[in-house]
This record gives C-alpha cells, sequence and structure tokens, in this order.
C-alpha cells in the first residue's frame, strides 16, 4: 500500500513540475504538496527522494528540497539527447501504434487548433495563461503517447525524463506571451503532420519530423531565453 501511495505522489509532483505548478528554483513544501496529492508525508519524501536520485530535486542544508535549477547551455544539452532518442521512439511508434493511440493523438491536434483560432479570432498577440496550460498539458499527453507507443519500457523512461527536465527548467513555459499565433500555428503544423506519418506507418518521415519538431524546439528556448535576458 505505501508503494502506491509513494507511486502516486511520485506521478502527482511529476505533473506539478511539467504543466510548470512548480518551477526552478522553487522549494517543495511538503505539507501543502501533501495536501494537494492527498497523501501523508512519508510517501511524499520518499517521492521526492526518487526526484532528488534523478536530478530533478535537490535538497538544501536546513531549508529543504528545490526544484534544481540549470544554466541554459544544460538546457541545451537536454535538448542533444532528445533529438537522438524520441526520433526514434517515433519510428518505432510508426511501426505498433494504436488506433485508439492515433485517434487520442488526432485529438490533441484538434485542441491546439483550436486554440491558434482562438488567438487569431480574438486579435490577440499571443495565448493567455489559462491557454497555455492547456497547450502545455496537450504536449505533455502527446509525447508521452508518442513514447508509449513505441513499446520499449527502458526507451520510454529515459525519454519521458528527460522531457520532464527541459520542461521543469524551460522558463518560457510559464510565459503565454511566447505563445504567438505564428509560433501556435506551426507547432500545430509540426504535430499533426508526425500523427499523419505514424497513421501511415510511415516511420522514416515520422522519425525526421520529430528530429524537425524538436530542433525547433531547441530554437525556441534559445529566443525565449534571449528575451529575458538568458544567455544560450
Amino acid at each position: 500500500m505505501e508503494t502506491t501511495l509513494t507511486d502516486q505522489a511520485y506521478q502527482g509532483l511529476r505533473r506539478k513540475l511539467a504543466n510548470g505548478e512548480l518551477r526552478a528554483g522553487q522549494r517543495i513544501v511538503n505539507r501543502t504538496v501533501a495536501k494537494d496529492l492527498n497523501v501523508s508525508q512519508t510517501p511524499l519524501r520518499e517521492a521526492i527522494n526518487r526526484l532528488a536520485s534523478e536530478g530533478i530535486v535537490e535538497y538544501v542544508a536546513g531549508a529543504g528540497a528545490y526544484v534544481c535549477t540549470v544554466n541554459p547551455h544544460d538546457l541545451l544539452q537536454l535538448y542533444d539527447l532528445r533529438e537522438h532518442l524520441e526520433p526514434f521512439a517515433a519510428a518505432q511508434a510508426a511501426r505498433q501504434v494504436s488506433e485508439a493511440e492515433l485517434l487520442e493523438l488526432f485529438g490533441l491536434c484538434d485542441d491546439w487548433l483550436r486554440i491558434a483560432r482562438q488567438i487569431r479570432d480574438d486579435g490577440r498577440k499571443a495565448a493567455t495563461s489559462d491557454e497555455m496550460a492547456r497547450w502545455n498539458d496537450n504536449e505533455e499527453r502527446f509525447h508521452a503517447r508518442l513514447l508509449d507507443a513505441a513499446r520499449n519500457r527502458w526507451l520510454m523512461m529515459i525519454a519521458k525524463n528527460l522531457r520532464l527536465l527541459s520542461f521543469a527548467f524551460a522558463v518560457q513555459r510559464q510565459t503565454p506571451q511566447l505563445l504567438g499565433l505564428h509560433e501556435a500555428a506551426i507547432t500545430w503544423r509540426d504535430h499533426l503532420r508526425i500523427v499523419r506519418a505514424l497513421a501511415r506507418r510511415d516511420a522514416d518521415t515520422a522519425e525526421r519530423l520529430v528530429r524537425q519538431h524538436i530542433s525547433r524546439g531547441r530554437e525556441y528556448v534559445v529566443r525565449s531565453l534571449r528575451t529575458q535576458g538568458g544567455q544560450a
């Protein structure tokens, strides 16, 4: 039972990291987070220890656990690793993805399109905070499903951790003004092309498109870091 609660706390913490509720440099307040996740502090501490062993959380003597911070160079190195692993996963997924998974992926693309159209129709320069949160959630679900479809648990474990690290440390994920109509439209198009390649069982194209998508994400990170005064 304790293992189940620890896993529940661990997955809950990962969700908070992925959607920006816990940000780089932020202290993890055990009592508050345990209440949010509906677990006691014992399994929460064990979950935090797991994240610490993965390099996502660090302990500061006398102060508690904090989400790690990384410099821009480290963040770009994470993208280097993702650019090797995730295209391979996409090729494997093209051979094994199920119809149910394809339907979910197409549905996520539809929601991205709705967000892009809403930005356009409202005449806004960028997304709202709620739209950005939805966009990020879709991004997590899309790539998690893509990795699941590869049917390789070792690849899935490594690639998911790399994605979580790069997302948790990327400040631009909490900056809605960086998601303008142009960026939204390109991201929607990239994902739709990937899903169409998966549906055709075209492993080579899926691999190439995912590599291009991650490369474009790296460029986006560099631009956002410069916008916020970071050094890439």
